[in-house]
């Protein structure tokens, strides 16, 4: 059973009557308090995928008239919160009721200025992965860190002050060091990400290193009603029929040794596969990766189904849009039902678009599974 049903959130919301929004920079909430500045629009983009998730603000009216000096002077509530660095935090929701979305560090600031449109000031945020991708560094091997998710763990202590909060589910031990080579903090997580199929993604401030789909259990249930628009297509583009992952073996140069899997983590509730529906990939389809990284014949296994899950989760995948609701967020399940036992199953939710602005609040995500 879903966490949220969508009646639960219109009753939470009041019906889902009156969009508003809580924008805190640098702890302080003078930008919704100023009555002089209006954000016209504010749009959060999430993302379970290796990507930094980002929120734009488009601020109105953030000028004033020195009638001394017959010019333009910027509005003393933008000169003091609108600084590169600053923490941002962005809330939305209905009436007296919001829910927080977005946490990040104030990335890019711009102002423009038109004849019909007057100043406008948009404010970029990204979360801390930005911070992680300008820090370039080499690193010696480390034969302390057995696991790629000692690594991980060891790559965040870097990071501490700027994350609320960690998940990172722990990994198989290896035999050969681990070892950072002129790559930026950033770079190389997502190395270790894809080594081990697992999903790298920072939802409020919280950072989640763990396999995909790791929580099975659905976010939200909507009913195809509770939607403005659904899309699913599948695809054989890019899909494989088995992978294999070879290396030699260490001690004795001469002799190779390989994995080869035909199945990977499953993600939804369907039966049929890109393999089941598709006779024909069984002779054409196939991958074959030489690892010289790959130590032993289970490290082979991990790398094998995690090149074939990165080809099958785009086996099926999916757009949706619905009416404003903060609740949703990527790196989860959601329930889609309504459109017949074909299309009814549990999606993985891979990105989300919260979009607030003078029409209203709506949501918008991809999805993505590999068994239909």
């Amino acid at each position: 059973m879903a966490k949220h049903s969508y009646n639960s959130l219109q009753k939470k919301y009041q019906g889902f009557i009156v969009p508003t929004h809580n924008v805190l920079i640098n702890k302080s909430d003078k930008l919704c308090q100023d009555p002089s500045l209006h954000i016209s629009m504010i749009q959060v983009e999430l993302t379970a995928g290796y990507e930094a998730s980002a929120c734009t603000l488009l601020i109105e009216d953030g000028m004033v008239v020195n009638e001394k000096k017959k010019s333009w002077e910027v509005n003393q509530t933008i000169q003091d919160l609108l600084k590169l660095g600053h923490p941002l935090e962005v809330s939305l929701g209905y009436s007296q009721e919001v829910t927080e979305v977005f946490k990040g560090i104030i990335t890019n600031i711009q102002i423009e200025y038109s004849l019909n449109q007057g100043f406008q000031f948009y404010v970029e945020a990204m979360d801390v992965k930005r911070l992680m991708m300008n820090n370039y560094h080499s690193c010696q091997p480390r034969k302390d860190l057995k696991k790629h998710s000692d690594a991980v763990k060891e790559i965040l202590k870097k990071y501490a002050k700027h994350i609320d909060a960690q998940v990172v589910s722990d990994t198989e031990e290896r035999t050969l060091a681990i070892e950072q080579h002129n790559q930026s903090d950033y770079d190389f997580l997502v190395t270790l990400a894809k080594r081990v199929n697992h999903a790298f993604y920072i939802i409020n401030n919280q950072l989640y290193f763990e396999p995909y789909g790791k929580d099975s259990n659905p976010l939200v249930e909507l009913q195809a009603e509770h939607l403005h628009a659904f899309k699913r297509e599948i695809s054989l583009s890019d899909q494989l029929y088995e992978v294999t992952v070879r290396a030699n073996d260490e001690s004795d140069p001469k002799k190779s040794f390989e994995y080869t899997t035909q199945s990977c983590k499953t993600i939804g509730k369907g039966k049929k596969s890109s393999n089941d529906i598709a006779t024909m990939m069984k002779q054409i389809a196939k991958k074959t990766i030489i690892d010289p990284s790959i130590s032993s014949v289970k490290e082979a296994k991990v790398r094998a189904e995690a090149e074939l899950f990165k080809h099958t989760i785009k086996f099926a995948q999916g757009k949706f849009q619905t009416i404003g609701l903060p609740e949703i967020t990527p790196g989860k399940m959601m329930t889609v039902k309504g459109f017949g036992a074909d299309y009814d199953n549990d999606y993985y939710i891979k990105k989300v678009l919260h979009q607030y602005d003078q029409r209203g609040f709506i949501t918008k995500g991809e999805l993505g599974v590999n068994k239909i």
